[in-house]
This record gives C-alpha cells, sequence and structure tokens, in this order.
C-alpha cells in the first residue's frame, strides 16, 4: 500500500468535503498514476507556520502548529492549548501546499479504483464526480466549473473541459493534445 500526498486548492477541498468531488484526474506520468485501490493519498493544502500558541509566523522546520484559511489549526506534537487563530490569521504568510509537511495533514483519501485512458473520454460521471455543482434552472439544469474562476456550461463534460484548461497550459497537458490521464476513485479518511 502506497502513501502518496495529493495537493488541492480550495474550491476543490471544499467540493471533497461536501462529498461532490470522489475523483482526482492526473497525467499517466504523474507519480499518482501508479495508484491501486486501497492506497492512500495524503492531501496538502496552502497554510500559514507559526511557533507557539501566540501565533508568531515561523521557518517551517521550527513550526509548533500549523493554520489553515478556513480557521482549522493542527499541531506538529499534540497539545491542549489553542491557538490564537484570528490573531495568526490576519499576519499569516501563506505557503504553498506544495511544501506541507505530513505531519500537518487534516485530510486523507483512500484509493477506491483508478483507470488510465485519454483525456476527452472522461465520462459524464466522471466529470459530475470530479466537482462540479449541478445549478437549476427553470431551463434545466446548467453546470458550474470548480477552480479559481468558476463558470456556468449546459453539461458537466463542458464544466470539466473549462477547469482542465484553465490549468493545464503546458504542451503535451492541454485539452487540445488528449493526453494520457489515470482517473482515481476515492473516499475520504481520517489522516
Amino acid at each position: 500500500m502506497l502513501s502518496l500526498p495529493v495537493t488541492f486548492d480550495a474550491p476543490n477541498l471544499v467540493a471533497i468535503r461536501s462529498g461532490r468531488k470522489t475523483v482526482v484526474h492526473r497525467l499517466a506520468t504523474s507519480p499518482l498514476a501508479h495508484c491501486q485501490p486501497g492506497d492512500v493519498l495524503w492531501v496538502r493544502e496552502s497554510f500559514g507556520a507559526f511557533a507557539s500558541a501566540m501565533g508568531r509566523n515561523a521557518r517551517l522546520s521550527k513550526a509548533d502548529y500549523v493554520l489553515f484559511r478556513d480557521g482549522d489549526y493542527r499541531w506538529r506534537h499534540p497539545k491542549r492549548e489553542k491557538p490564537e487563530r484570528i490573531r495568526a490569521l490576519s499576519r499569516a504568510v501563506w505557503l504553498p501546499g506544495t511544501i506541507m509537511p505530513h505531519w500537518a495533514c487534516r485530510l486523507s483519501l483512500v484509493v477506491t479504483s483508478a483507470a488510465l485512458h485519454r483525456l476527452q473520454d472522461v465520462s459524464r460521471d466522471d466529470a459530475i464526480r470530479h466537482g462540479c455543482r449541478p445549478l437549476p434552472t427553470s431551463r434545466g439544469p446548467f453546470w458550474v466549473s470548480l477552480g479559481p474562476r468558476p463558470r456556468i456550461f449546459a453539461s458537466p463534460e463542458a464544466a470539466f473541459r473549462h477547469h482542465w484548461q484553465l490549468t493545464r497550459l503546458e504542451v503535451g497537458e492541454r485539452w487540445i493534445d488528449n493526453p494520457d490521464v489515470v482517473t482515481i476513485e476515492f473516499a475520504m479518511a481520517l489522516p
């Protein structure tokens, strides 16, 4: 059983926690392409590193705890005291999730299936489970894409395509290039 890190931005984390996002798509060249059912993905996200409960910013190697953008926190070693989150949030130096240490993880995902295919072969169900949300209207449902610039689309496939095009700009990774991807289905678990 493997334990691998996976980084998500805030909109994806909200979709995962709400149960709307239950799959992730990664390039076949990603380390995640070798996932098998039962493997664990530990989630990395943006955070601030702090020393002591008084909320002083710290170098990651010296941090006593990390604070997340939603105000939640995780101690390096078990403690009982609560950090002064409001003060810390206002002066946090936010670090990218790509450097978050494993001890700071607050969400783990257990792989339930993994399948390799071409990007443009992503199914309607996979596009929905990717996390786009339905928007009921009098003219039928529309779909809101994930990501930093969500937009409304007539189909979940179009919403997924929009999200991919915003996040994959390199030649060979773009939608138009139709690269091999792995669709990883997961269930939430505690870290």
